[in-house]
């Protein structure tokens, strides 16, 4: 590919970013989905792509049983809201049309043990696992 063809694709990848922006002013749903491993698109709607989340059968590349609590906190860092408690933790996104949460569960030697998922469609008591892996994914 020349550089002007080059360019002209950058360009292109800068505008729809900034059209996605627009729809999901506070938080993209790719930087989300990174989070967990998933590649989706920045056009989905808040609630096509919290239906996609609590979708059955996908574990998370990124995160697994029994990792350390600083490495699996890590991940997260990106979140707009961050709260620390002796056993879990709580990472939100905010969104347009509502919030997505996350709650990482720890045992007595802080490691990961569960991760759990909530958002504006659900109970505030409600939450979905989301079952992890037990050995690491390679990417």
């Amino acid at each position: 590919m020349d550089y002007s063809k080059w360019m002209d694709v950058l360009k292109m990848k800068s505008f729809l970013k900034l059209v996605a922006r627009l729809r999901h002013p506070h938080t993209l749903p790719e930087e989300v989905a990174q989070i967990l491993g998933l590649n989706v698109s920045n056009y989905l709607s808040y609630e096509q792509f919290t239906q996609l989340l609590c979708k059955q059968g996908h574990c998370p590349k990124t995160l697994m049983r029994f990792m350390p609590r600083e490495q699996a906190e890590r991940i997260f860092s990106s979140a707009s809201y961050k709260e620390h408690f002796c056993n879990e933790s709580h990472f939100s996104y905010s969104f347009k049309q509502g919030v997505i949460d996350f709650t990482l569960t720890y045992d007595a030697e802080n490691r990961l043990r569960r991760l759990y998922l909530n958002h504006r469609g659900m109970n505030l008591d409600e939450k979905l696992e989301i079952p992890l892996n037990k050995e690491h994914i390679h990417l």
